[in-house]
C-alpha cells in the first residue's frame, strides 16, 4: 500500500535555473485555481502548458502526468502510484542520499545560487541576511555541507539544526517526522541569540 498523496494540487510556481551565474525566472503557463481551469479547457493552451512542464519540471512523466482510460482501475492507479513514488525517490537521491551529494547536480547549484543572491540582495537593503537550514531527519548534514561553499562565500550568518540536533537521532523527532517540541524550543532560541548577536554588532559598528 501507498501512502503519498496521488492527487497534486493542479497550479504550480516559478521555475529557477541557474544562467551565466546568476538566476533566471521561468514562469508557469498558471498560478491559480482559476487560471488552471481555463488552461485546460483550451486545448491549444492546454498543450503548450504540457509543453511547459515536459521541458521545465524535473519529475514531469507523461504516464504519471496525462490521463487514461486505466485511471478508471484502481490496480493501474495504485500501479502507477508505486512508480512515481520510486521515480521521484530516484529523482531525490540523484541530488543527494543519507550520505553524500551530488556536486554538479543542477538542484545543488541551484541552492548556492539562490543563497548568494539572498544575501547580495538583503545587504543592498542595509539589512542582515540570516539563513536556517533544516536537515532531513535520517539524512545527517549532508544538505549542510551541500551548501556550506556558499554560506562561507557569501560570508551569512546561519543557524543548521545539525550543530543542536543529529538528524540521524530519531527520538529527536515526532512521528511526522517534524522536531519535538523541546528541540524547536532549542533551535528557536539558537536562531534568537544568532539574530540578536548581529544585530548587536549593527549596534557596536554603528557607535564607533
Amino acid at each position: 500500500m501507498m501512502w503519498n498523496n496521488d492527487n497534486p494540487m493542479p497550479y504550480t510556481g516559478d521555475r529557477f535555473i541557474v544562467s551565466d551565474g546568476g538566476l533566471k525566472v521561468i514562469h508557469p503557463p498558471y498560478d491559480s485555481f482559476e487560471e488552471y481551469q481555463r488552461t485546460l479547457t483550451n486545448s491549444a493552451a492546454w498543450s503548450r502548458a504540457v509543453d511547459f512542464f515536459a521541458k521545465n519540471d524535473p519529475l514531469f512523466n507523461p504516464i504519471s502526468f496525462r490521463s487514461s482510460l486505466l485511471d478508471h482501475s484502481a490496480l493501474a492507479r495504485l500501479a502507477r502510484r508505486a512508480y512515481n513514488t520510486d521515480r521521484h525517490k530516484d529523482t531525490e537521491q540523484a541530488v543527494l542520499d543519507p550520505v553524500k551529494f551530488n556536486d554538479e547536480s543542477e538542484a545543488v547549484q541551484l541552492a548556492r545560487a539562490i543563497i548568494r543572491k539572498f544575501a547580495a540582495d538583503v545587504r543592498a537593503e542595509g539589512k542582515i541576511p540570516v539563513v536556517f537550514l533544516v536537515n532531513d531527519i535520517g539524512y545527517s548534514d549532508v544538505l549542510f555541507r551541500a551548501v556550506e561553499p556558499a554560506l562561507k562565500a557569501s560570508d551569512v550568518p546561519y543557524l543548521s539544526s545539525h550543530q543542536f540536533i543529529s538528524p540521524n537521532d530519531f527520538n529527536a523527532y515526532l512521528p511526522d517526522g517534524h522536531f519535538t517540541d523541546a528541540n524547536d524550543d532549542r533551535l528557536g532560541k539558537a536562531l534568537d541569540d544568532l539574530i540578536r548577536s548581529q544585530m548587536a554588532i549593527i549596534s557596536d559598528n554603528t557607535r564607533r
